[in-house]
């Protein structure tokens, strides 16, 4: 019975952001659009239970922009990070045609790459520039996968 009430909790949240990402996001900052997608993301966390424990000091996401770089086990990856240290992903192409998750990923700012396309990641690496001289932070799984996370790849 909880399971089943995560779970409907979680579609309800997903829901709300995406009502978020297509209506709010594009009249508001980038600086509130980190704060929401801060607090969306640790909202999911309470949602599934999980207790984000950080260790070190982070920076300040709200005055240093920076690109992040961090295996990649799961998609709680992203929620995480986003929980800690908001930031624009890039993800593989293919994402942005994924129900519901691709349409929210696009709204909220990923920046998608088309795999084994070099002319594509050149482009890719100017609008990276464009986001990072915005002020914006970046995350990037450089495997390009997910995997058990405790070796590279």
């Amino acid at each position: 019975m909880i399971r089943l009430w995560r779970f409907v909790r979680l579609g309800l949240h997903l829901a709300g952001g995406t009502a978020i990402a297509g209506w709010v996001f594009p009249w508001v900052s980038s600086r509130h659009r980190r704060a929401i997608s801060r607090h969306w993301s640790r909202h999911v966390l309470r949602i599934l239970n999980i207790r984000l424990e950080v260790h070190g000091e982070i920076p300040d996401h709200r005055e240093i922009p920076g690109v992040l770089l961090a295996n990649h086990v799961s998609w709680l990856d992203i929620v995480v990070l986003n929980a800690v240290f908001p930031a624009r992903f890039v993800a593989k192409a293919e994402v942005r045609s994924w129900p519901v998750v691709g349409w929210l990923a696009a709204k909220v700012g990923t920046l998608f790459i088309e795999r084994g396309a070099a002319r594509h990641a050149a482009r890719l690496n100017g609008r990276i520039l464009e986001v990072l001289i915005r002020g914006e932070a970046v995350a990037v799984f450089p495997e390009g996968t997910t995997s058990e996370g405790d070796q590279l790849r």
